[in-house]
């Protein structure tokens, strides 16, 4: 919720602008069949879709193999194009169809999935129908496809689902690759997409403006650039949020360090179990104990004081968590905020539905002792002892940097 009011729109997924592209290539492609009914239509564009995003993936890894100075990097179904590359060479292959699976759900987890609903946000097409937007849509494809100079025969590939030459799904893959640098109309109509959102727009200017030092992480970027913005009353909807996220970051960190500590115990444990009372005592639950209730305070404090109309907009979305961390802060003793972390896991568990019934917690308690469950439990793998080692959320940054290589920093 926070990183809607810095990008929204965006995900921390779809952070490869070259997928809306292929997306909106694909589609218009399949303008060249005939449609006979709307239902068709758009079953026959996603047909052309997901065989052109199988074509590309090969022609990804391909080109990465022939070429050092591009990467699969955040390609989507890598490993199994890899896999398909691999067979076909030591099958002495020299053509490439697309009767594979990229992915296990290639309509959920591959293009359509991840990045269709942001290319609908983005108005580059209608996600219901495919559709592509005359405007922007029907433009981009037309560039990708145009300024990668997609190949005839590919092109007949997929609209008739035949076999391609692997020497051109290598050529190809050097100019179409997710990483290789767009044309100047596929960068503009990218840019024009991106920047339709105002506040969205005045975030990646803002990216542009204090690009990423060498070893930063997304968190120190961004209170680098709150402690930049501090006098700047025009960006001052940017810099709330920023400073929130950090109150509330280091929030998190140390509620998830006091549970990772629990299953850490637990986990310790001869008897796999631990008590309240021993809980109570552990060194590393008192620190949070001590620290929790100074961060919490001043993630409510950025909330409350919060004067932007747009970051005040919506924020009830998060009184659970606000509430929560108040409740645990406020916990008179150790044993008092372990009870509260557990309690907190077993209502995030029960709301997780694994075939149709409520998911079991990891950690519960049991009359006077603690224990593990037979549900797989994740978390840290080495002992957790400070903050530092709880991975913190991912706030967009990442796939708004994509837009700004792929665009030029366009706006």
């Amino acid at each position: 919720m926070l990183a809607e009011k810095l990008l929204p729109g965006l995900t921390n997924v779809a952070s490869q602008p070259r997928y809306f592209s292929l997306l909106c290539g694909g589609a218009q492609l399949a303008g060249e069949l005939s449609h006979p009914a709307p239902r068709e239509e758009r079953r026959l564009r996603l047909d052309c879709v997901l065989r052109l995003e199988r074509f590309w993936a090969i022609a990804n890894v391909l080109a990465t193999e022939r070429t050092e100075a591009l990467s699969t990097m955040g390609l989507r179904g890598v490993t199994r194009a890899t896999k398909v590359v691999d067979a076909l060479a030591e099958r002495g292959a020299k053509k490439a169809d697309a009767h594979f699976d990229i992915l296990g759900r290639q309509q959920r987890y591959g293009a359509v999935g991840i990045y269709g609903a942001v290319a609908d946000g983005l108005r580059l097409w209608d996600r219901k129908t495919l559709g592509l937007t005359p405007d922007l849509g029907d433009r981009l494809g037309s560039a990708f496809l145009r300024d990668t100079v997609l190949p005839l025969s590919i092109r007949q590939a997929v609209l008739r689902d035949t076999p391609v030459a692997m020497q051109t799904l290598a050529d190809w893959g050097e100019r179409a690759h997710l990483a290789a640098e767009v044309g100047e109309v596929e960068a503009a109509c990218l840019a024009d997409a991106v920047h339709r959102e105002p506040v969205r727009s005045r975030m990646l200017q803002t990216l542009a403006e204090y690009p990423a030092l060498g070893g930063e992480t997304e968190l120190a970027r961004l209170a680098r650039i709150a402690g930049a913005l501090e006098l700047d009353a025009e960006r001052r909807d940017l810099r709330e949020p920023i400073i929130a996220i950090g109150h509330y970051e280091a929030s998190y960190s140390r509620a998830l360090l006091g549970f990772e500590r629990i299953l850490y115990r637990c986990r310790s444990s001869p008897s796999g179990t631990v008590t309240p009372a021993e809980l109570g005592m552990d060194e590393v639950i008192r620190s949070v104990r001590t620290e929790l209730p100074e961060h919490v305070a001043a993630f409510g404090a950025a909330l409350d004081e919060a004067g932007a109309g747009w970051f005040r907009r919506d924020l009830g979305r998060l009184d659970d968590v606000r509430t929560f961390l108040e409740g645990a802060a406020a916990s008179a003793k150790p044993a008092d905020l372990a009870e509260a972390l557990l309690s907190r896991h077993g209502e995030i568990q029960r709301g997780k539905l694994d075939h149709g019934r409520p998911k079991l917690p990891w950690v519960q308690r049991t009359g006077d002792a603690v224990a593990l469950t037979l549900a797989r439990a994740g978390g840290i793998s080495t002992e957790p002892i400070e903050p530092a080692q709880v991975i913190p959320h991912p706030y967009r940054v990442a796939a708004a940097d994509g837009f700004l290589r792929a665009t030029g920093g366009a706006s």
